[in-house]
């Protein structure tokens, strides 16, 4: 089973989301730089640890820009997971990498990541990445002095878990609230799509025999019938039918007309195109046919459609008036009088033929 297609408006936040981490990347490489050679007289970082944030940041945008070409397929999910994994751990590394010196203080960065994984994962992104920095945050300001040859402030375990927790669970559910108003509005828009091709079906078929009728005729010959091929329609109008439709009722009436449309689409190719312009009356368009081909199709329906027809305790024989038409001017109106003139012309002598049946018996 194929997966559902992404929302458009979900496609559209989750790459603004992804151009957002890009940029402010590709901001933090710009700013470690200037921290270290623009402006080198401004106390902060060490050499070492600006270059490995800096290296970190435009190794991780190299999956961010992966994560940019995957927003609109089914792996975005797993790729945004990695992406905010790796995020967390490169703010992680920073605040640990910088706790030795009293001069910096990255641990309000922290909530970054917070923010970032609630729009990537509502409510369950948010506190997972609380969750991990403040383990991180935890094991820092206790082993501090064997991992950074001093005691940390305790702004880590006392200010930042209190202040990382409320931002990501107003963000988490601000998040959360924002997911839901997308699905409700990528169901409404599925909504509408399956009503107008509801309605569109409705506007192009029989709903009786579930042909098409004569809009889908012309639409279909619009896109399918041009100038060189040899197009062929044949116009088929049943023999008998009215006399069934009194003698039995409409329902019987009914039947016969989903009877006939069902051996019609038997006979003839997937490709080809069967509609019901109204009452007894029926067109074939058949692509790539020439005359001979055609007349062996009308030969081969009415066959199939003299064929004896069971309704209810009655069984019924009609007749089909078939006329044929062939051009490779792809003009649908031209052919429809052609065939539709020629029909007329068997009719008649079915007609005259049945007459005289009858005044010989």
């Amino acid at each position: 089973m194929q997966p559902a297609p992404v929302d458009d408006a979900l496609v559209r936040m989750r790459r603004s989301l992804e151009w957002a981490g890009l940029i402010s990347r590709a901001a933090a490489v710009v700013w470690i730089v200037a921290e270290l050679v623009v402006l080198p007289a401004i106390p902060g970082m060490s050499t070492l640890i600006g270059i490995s944030a800096a290296v970190a940041e435009a190794l991780i945008n190299i999956l961010g820009v992966y994560a940019l070409r995957s927003v609109a397929h089914r792996r975005y999910p797993r790729v945004s997971a990695v992406l905010l994994a790796v995020d967390t751990l490169a703010i992680i590394a920073m605040v640990y990498s910088s706790a030795g010196n009293p001069d910096l203080v990255f641990w309000p960065l922290m909530v970054i990541p917070i923010i970032v994984g609630a729009y990537r994962h509502q409510l369950t992104g948010a506190l997972s990445v609380f969750a991990a920095e403040a383990v991180a945050g935890a094991l820092l300001y206790v082993y501090s002095p064997q991992l950074v040859g001093r005691q940390v402030e305790a702004d880590l375990v006392s200010i930042a878990p209190g202040l990382e927790l409320v931002v990501a669970v107003l963000t988490g559910l601000l998040s959360r609230a924002h997911h839901n108003h997308l699905d409700q509005l990528a169901a409404a828009r599925a909504s509408l799509r399956a009503q107008a091709r509801d309605l569109r079906e409705q506007a192009l078929h029989d709903p009786l025999t579930g042909l098409g009728n004569r809009h889908l005729l012309h639409e279909h010959a619009r896109a399918s019938v041009h100038p060189g091929g040899p197009t062929s329609v044949l116009v088929l109008d049943l023999d008998g039918f009215k006399e069934v439709n009194d003698r039995l009722g409409h329902a019987a009436g009914d039947e016969l007309l989903q009877v006939t449309a069902a051996r019609l689409r038997a006979e003839v190719r997937d490709h080809d195109l069967v509609v019901r312009l109204g009452g007894d009356e029926f067109v074939i368009l058949l692509h790539d046919t020439d005359a001979h081909r055609a007349h062996e199709v009308a030969a081969r329906l009415r066959e199939s459609l003299t064929q004896p027809v069971r309704l209810g305790a009655d069984t019924v024989h009609v007749d089909a008036s078939i006329g044929a038409a062939t051009a490779r001017d792809g003009d649908l109106d031209n052919l429809m009088r052609v065939a539709d003139a020629e029909m007329y012309r068997i009719k008649s002598a079915h007609h005259l033929l049945r007459e005289a049946v009858a005044a010989g018996s």
